[in-house]
């Protein structure tokens, strides 16, 4: 059942999900925050035409998508939980002293059996062409405009009641599998992440699209962690228009939009957000396209000043 699911554009009532509804000031905070960046709520399930079948094929790929949000993604993000919470902390405890446990043996036999299993080259594979068409087919509902930087037009009722996880698997499987184990024999990056990459960053163009700001931090965590890994070619990944002219302007709004998350840890995570940003922008800016980007940015004064008031 999906209903219950968040939506990418969610209502009013489905933002409990990440506002501390003990706080009033910070609901009326947060309201003031999506009136500045001009979020509207339109996703009205009453807009929706519902019909009785959608086809087959499109049954089939729905299904595939729940079933890897269920099964696999879900099993990614727990095995990275694992290792950045267990095993590293213990495997440099192990190092440190010379002397591995009972306790360390289990857990290292533990990863051994999960990553066999999880990252075996032919389901990567797979899975990354699943996300891959499924970046495609967003990237059509959200039918971007012909500017740059890019913008897009006012998202249909039947993409806001799109569930989140369509974006937010294919954040997390970026990170958790992608990002952990990119030598896989097989899987041509440069033909796989740019389309993904371009996806990505048209939801995290536009706060109407996207609502949860959560996400959106997760997107720029995604897109750091691409650009700045060793194994990844990012004169290649990140060459598409839509990076190159939009995404330095697109991290700078989100710099300080990011200001404002509803969570009841807002004064925390918005710095967490904007590290992400900055390891990105790092990184780009040695590039000479989006060096270039940087410098025509400044020349919208307002985004300038913003901007560097939240580095101030």
């Amino acid at each position: 059942d999906l209903g219950r699911e968040a939506k990418l554009a969610s209502s009013d009532e489905e933002l409990s999900k990440w506002i501390d509804k003990r706080n009033q000031s910070r609901i009326d905070e947060w309201n003031q925050q999506r009136k500045n960046l001009g979020i509207v709520d339109i996703a009205d399930p009453k807009q929706v035409v519902k019909k009785d079948s959608y086809g087959f094929t499109t049954e089939v790929f729905f299904l595939l998508v729940r079933c890897l949000n269920l099964g696999l993604v879900a099993d990614f993000q727990k095995f990275a939980s694992f290792m950045n919470s267990q095993f590293f902390p213990e495997y440099d405890r192990v190092k440190a002293t010379g002397s591995p446990t009972m306790e360390f043996d289990d857990m290292d036999r533990f990863r051994s059996v999960q990553h066999t299993i999880l990252f075996d080259t032919e389901i990567v594979i797979k899975v990354s062409r699943v996300f891959q068409y499924l970046a495609d087919w967003l990237i059509d509902q959200l039918k971007p405009l012909n500017t740059t930087p890019i913008q897009l037009g006012t998202p249909s009722s039947e993409l806001s009641l799109q569930p989140e996880f369509l974006v937010s698997d294919m954040v997390h499987f970026v990170i958790n599998a992608l990002g952990y184990h990119l030598n896989v024999h097989g899987l041509d990056l440069e033909l796989t992440l740019p389309k993904i990459m371009d996806c990505l960053t048209m939801f995290l163009s536009s706060p109407n699209h996207l609502h949860n700001p959560h996400l959106r931090t997760d997107i720029v965590h995604c897109l750091s962690t691409i650009a700045n890994h060793s194994k990844v070619n990012g004169a290649l990944v990140f060459r598409t228009p839509v990076l190159t002219h939009s995404l330095i302007p697109i991290i700078l709004r989100f710099y300080y939009e990011i200001e404002i998350t509803g969570s009841h840890t807002q004064f925390f995570t918005k710095f967490t957000a904007r590290s992400y940003a900055q390891r990105l922008l790092t990184k780009l800016i040695s590039y000479p396209d989006y060096f270039k980007s940087l410098r025509d940015s400044f020349n919208d004064r307002v985004l300038f000043v913003k901007f560097v008031d939240k580095i101030l």
